[in-house]
């Protein structure tokens, strides 16, 4: 939990201002900068990675787009559950004036975080997000 609220805020702004340079690339097309890099690579060395290169056609034809969406609906629903856990950490509902999570065992803080998990997430997007992905990692 700890690791994620130091770490999270970071990703997050990393995933934003890398999002923020892909507009500002889009008149030149990054997207076609990746195919050219691989492209290059596999001239000079593509004898080396036959197994390489049929793996990562297979899951590009089988498996991108589907967890490419996926993990963008996970990362909504992980946005949504952090939220949700922030403000569980604040609770106080017997009034005492200390936080309800600073006073419960650890087995009990892991049954209220992950009954938050399950209250927050949508399990049918959920169900979906991570069988896609599955089935992509299973097609190579």
């Amino acid at each position: 939990g700890r690791g994620i609220d130091l770490i999270g805020p970071y990703v997050e702004l990393a995933v934003v201002k890398g999002a923020e340079g892909y507009k500002q690339l889009e008149p030149y097309h990054p997207n076609l900068i990746a195919p050219i890099i691989c492209g290059l690579v596999l001239m000079f060395f593509g004898g080396y990675f036959m197994t390489l290169i049929a793996c990562v056609e297979a899951y590009r034809i089988c498996g991108w787009e589907n967890t490419r969406d996926s993990i963008i609906i996970m990362w909504k629903n992980f946005k949504k559950v952090r939220q949700e856990s922030r403000l569980d950490d604040e609770k106080d509902e017997d009034g005492d004036g200390i936080a309800d999570v600073k006073q419960i065992s650890e087995k009990e803080l892991v049954t209220r975080k992950l009954q938050l998990f399950l209250r927050t997430t949508d399990p049918i997007e959920m169900n979906h997000a991570l069988g896609a992905i599955y089935a992509g990692w299973v097609a190579v």
